[in-house]
């Protein structure tokens, strides 16, 4: 009979329908995600949380290879990270700037007294 193995046949290009728009979400999630801290980065109002929770980011579990539909997104995404970058590190700079203006420089310091006992 050819009905049960075209129902089989069926059944398996629907689940890979659903596990592809699944994925197609988490991706799409996940870029979302991305792309609010790069525009806020950008902004100007990049969070200032603990350093080591950014520094220790993983990307998400089981996002699978990039959706080709997503392709042009993720290219952009990169070229927006890179600018955010970019501003992040102008800002770094011009912070360490004002904390060295903070510190006190040290002056080639005379003694004022001459121990001639010693």
């Amino acid at each position: 009979m050819i009905w049960p193995n075209l129902l089989a046949s069926a059944d398996k290009a629907l689940t890979e329908l659903t596990a592809d728009e699944e994925s197609l979400r988490r991706w799409e999630e996940s870029l979302d995600t991305m792309q609010q801290e790069a525009e806020a980065a950008l902004a100007g109002h990049a969070t200032t949380g603990d350093a080591t929770a950014a520094s220790a980011w993983t990307a998400p579990a089981g996002l699978g290879p990039l959706p080709e539909l997503l392709l042009g997104r993720a290219r952009y995404l990169a070229g927006l990270q890179a600018q955010a970058v970019g501003v992040l590190a102008e800002a770094r700079t011009g912070v360490e700037h004002e904390l060295a203006a903070l510190v006190p420089k040290r002056r080639n310091v005379r003694p004022v007294y001459v121990d001639v006992a010693g």
